[in-house]
Parts: C-alpha cells; sequence; structure tokens
C-alpha cells in the first residue's frame, strides 16, 4: 500500500526559517599555509560571485576592502626601522588606512568614496583621502 506524504505550510515555512537562520555568519575558514584569511562571505552565490566562499591574500600582505566584493592584498615595503611604504595593486591608491581605486579615492571606515562630499554624506566623520 503507498503511502502520501502531506506537507502542511506550518511545516515548509519551519523548514525554510532552519534554513535560513543557520547561516554561516560564525563561518571560520580553514587555515591555509602562505596565506593571510581575509574572511568568509556570507552573501548568497547566485547574487555574487565570492559569496559563500572564503577569501585569502599571499602571507606578508593584509586584507583591504570588501571580502564580498573589491578585495585588495596590501604589501608592505621595505625601510629599515620604521614602518614601511603601503603598496597597492595598479588603479589603486592609498589613502593612509588602506587602498581604494583611484576612481573613489576617499574613504570612510571600510568604505571608498567618489569625493570627501560623498564620505561625509553617508556618516563618516572623518574621511582619509589618497
Amino acid at each position: 500500500m503507498a503511502r502520501t506524504l502531506v506537507l502542511r505550510p506550518a511545516s515548509l515555512v519551519i523548514g525554510l526559517l532552519a534554513l535560513v537562520a543557520g547561516g554561516c555568519d560564525d563561518y571560520e575558514c580553514d587555515d591555509k599555509g602562505g596565506q593571510v584569511t581575509c574572511g568568509y562571505c556570507d552573501e548568497d552565490h547566485m547574487f555574487n560571485e565570492y559569496g559563500g566562499q572564503c577569501r585569502y591574500c599571499p602571507e606578508g600582505t593584509t586584507c583591504s576592502g570588501d571580502v564580498c566584493g573589491e578585495l585588495q592584498c596590501v604589501s608592505g615595503g621595505g625601510g629599515g626601522g620604521g614602518g614601511g611604504t603601503v603598496t597597492c595593486d595598479p588603479g589603486y591608491c592609498y589613502t593612509g588606512v588602506s587602498c581604494c581605486p583611484t576612481t573613489a579615492p576617499w574613504q570612510g571606515g571600510n568604505s571608498c568614496f567618489v569625493n570627501e562630499t560623498d564620505c561625509h554624506a553617508a556618516g563618516y566623520t572623518t574621511c582619509y583621502g589618497c
């Protein structure tokens, strides 16, 4: 005798909520030798090419930018004794905090802006320019 599976709307909703609530906000990325862990992009892969992935930079660099977007691996340059200079990838400039695209050379928080006015309009009191 065949049995039929009957799903009730309430059980579907509870199941979907369990999937969504079980998100990866606290996802821990695996350590990879010779690389620095920048973090995990918790966005959906359907909408973001980096979604559901850990992002890394080579050892000796620091991560700068958005782990779900434009991520730059910033290397410290030489220089004896005190901190070295920061070298950004081509098309990026150093704001004094991290690298931003030359098309958006002002930084507030972790965001880059086209000009200082836009940076302040976004609510940042301190903005850094290249």
